[in-house]
């Protein structure tokens, strides 16, 4: 994988080619994806894959416009019909991975009645999510020191996922499960610190990985650190 360094502003290649305005300046994409036809639609999601694809191949400093296009099989001056540039499409990547990431964690009463069945089914959909989107969250990690954007929006997800274990550990506070002197938020902290170190060591850095091990290991240290009770 190419290594992205600052995240550049579309230029030469990037922006939409001469004479699609009277300036030259790109159209503007359109604003709604319920607005698109059902053509449109699959036109704009093809390149949301393509541009995935290109991104996980080279980074997003070469990743071209022209790539993208090619491989989502659409016109080249059609892509700005959709997104104004290749770090627009780079967000809409983003964004869905990132939610995607964030509602593995949600496991409803399904998984189990105990608290720890929960928590490791947990466990288990959120590594499984990240092992799938490893390439990409490669490139993300790459992209965000020097990208606001992708910054806010790392942060924005650590911060849910960080406060559905906060409320998770309020409740078991609640229900006398867990030790009533820790800080709810700096449990959900550390907690969720340690499950994004393990994936991001075993998906992005090559450490050795055995899913139920580690599922069983996270899911052991959790309950323990906490004091949450056995299986009741």
């Amino acid at each position: 994988m190419a290594q992205p360094t600052r995240a550049t502003p579309s230029g030469a290649e990037g922006a939409a080619p001469a004479g699609t305005k009277s300036n030259g300046a790109a159209p503007k994409a359109v604003g709604s994806v319920q607005s698109l036809s059902a053509r449109g639609k699959r036109t704009r999601s093809a390149l949301v894959q393509a541009g995935r694809d290109v991104f996980e191949e080279v980074g997003l400093n070469e990743a071209r416009v022209a790539d993208i296009t090619r491989k989502a099989e659409v016109a080249y001056g059609s892509f700005y019909t959709y997104f104004e540039s290749k770090e627009e499409l780079f967000r809409e990547v983003l964004k869905q991975v990132t939610g995607e990431m964030f509602e593995a964690s949600a496991v409803g009463g399904d998984a189990g009645s105990s608290p720890r069945a929960r928590l490791e089914a947990a466990n288990r959909r959120y590594l499984q999510a990240y092992s799938r989107n490893a390439r990409i969250m490669g490139v993300i990690e790459e992209v965000a020191p020097y990208d606001s954007y992708t910054q806010e929006l790392l942060r924005g997800i650590r911060a849910l996922f960080r406060g559905r274990i906060e409320h998770g550990v309020r409740h078991q506070q609640k229900e006398g499960r867990l030790d009533p002197d820790l800080d709810p938020h700096v449990v959900a902290q550390i907690l969720g610190g340690m499950i994004e170190q393990v994936a991001r060591g075993s998906f992005l850095q090559g450490e050795s990985y055995d899913e139920d091990v580690a599922v069983h290991t996270l899911t052991t240290l959790w309950s323990n650190a906490v004091g949450t009770l056995a299986d009741e």
